[in-house]
């Protein structure tokens, strides 16, 4: 069984919600990073219709959606719902 992106139907920003990816930097594609800061330049947003798509590229340049946010628009999004702490989200 193939698993496809965990769908976030009420995520908001304004809220405090925000997006942990500390489990990210135990993943053999990104094992080599020197920290949690080298991972941001691999985590996009991407608008699709009315929902935002949170994407992975790999340093192999392999991309997965690894979210899809409900009616979110990625232009509201900022650097700030990213966290590499899991006792912060």
């Amino acid at each position: 069984m193939v698993e496809g992106p965990d769908i976030l139907v009420d995520f908001d920003a304004a809220e405090g919600d925000v997006l942990d990816f500390s489990l990210f930097l135990f993943q053999p594609a990104f094992e080599d990073l020197p920290g949690s800061a080298a991972l941001r330049p691999y985590i996009s947003f991407t608008q699709v219709d009315a929902n935002t798509h949170v994407q992975i590229t790999t340093p192999a340049g392999a991309m997965t959606t690894e979210a899809i946010l409900l009616d979110v628009m990625a232009d509201t999004l900022t650097s700030n719902v990213v966290v590499f702490d899991p006792f912060l989200a």
